[in-house]
């Protein structure tokens, strides 16, 4: 089937006009385990045209659409925040300027004030190994190391250090505005529970109370 012909089937069977995220492109092994959770199980499938609503405008960016579904059904955690930050920026009455390639998203706000999102996560390896025990101090210190890598990397790319070619900096639309690193933990499926602490400890080397009330 052509692929012009294939997208616009895809887009009329979601109903919404976009390219559609569900529709599997790959082996069952390929797929992220998250992906054909929400797939496949009943519980989950009624929140599927939600996070469908969520792509709005953000599969419209050109030559990346292919690629963001691709990566939506085998990696799942990178996209899945791009796509909650997409509607985050919309539900607070942003814009965004998807005809910039990079960073993530060019915003402008209310007042027409206008800044830069980089989203990034801190993901599990592809090798990773479920832990038999768990430990919190490891699990902090770990995660903790993940968010700081993950954040110089993005610095690094901004500043066109460490070997990064084409630095966001010198991009017109980016320099002299605000640029956001947005970051979300993935690293371990307790990660989301982290709050803000492990954050805190990397921005400003505060380590949060232990149980006996001591720092």
């Amino acid at each position: 089937m052509p692929h012009d012909q294939r997208n616009a089937q895809l887009k009329h069977k979601n109903g919404t006009g976009m390219l559609d995220l569900f529709t599997p492109r790959f082996r069952e092994e390929k797929l992220h385990n998250h992906f054909r959770l929400i797939s496949v199980d009943a519980d989950y499938v009624k929140i599927q045209p939600i996070i469908q609503n969520w792509a709005t405008g953000l599969l419209d960016r050109r030559g990346e659409s292919q690629k963001f579904i691709n990566e939506f059904q085998t990696t799942f955690n990178s996209p899945i925040w791009e796509l909650y930050l997409n509607r985050a920026l919309i539900d607070l009455g942003c814009s965004v300027d998807f005809s910039k390639p990079a960073p993530d998203f060019f915003v402008r706000g209310p007042g027409n004030y206008e800044f830069n999102i980089e989203a990034v996560v801190s993901d599990q390896p592809p090798t990773a190994k479920h832990q038999k025990t768990f430990n919190e101090k490891d699990f902090k210190t770990r995660g903790a190391l993940k968010l700081a890598g993950k954040i110089k990397d993005k610095l690094d790319l901004y500043r066109g250090t460490s070997g990064k070619k084409h630095s966001y900096s010198s991009m017109s639309h980016v320099r002299d505005r605000p640029f956001v690193i947005a970051i979300a933990p993935f690293d371990s499926d307790l990660s989301l529970t982290q709050n803000n602490e492990l954050i805190n400890m990397v921005l400003y080397g505060l380590a949060p109370l232990c149980s006996k009330g001591q720092i």
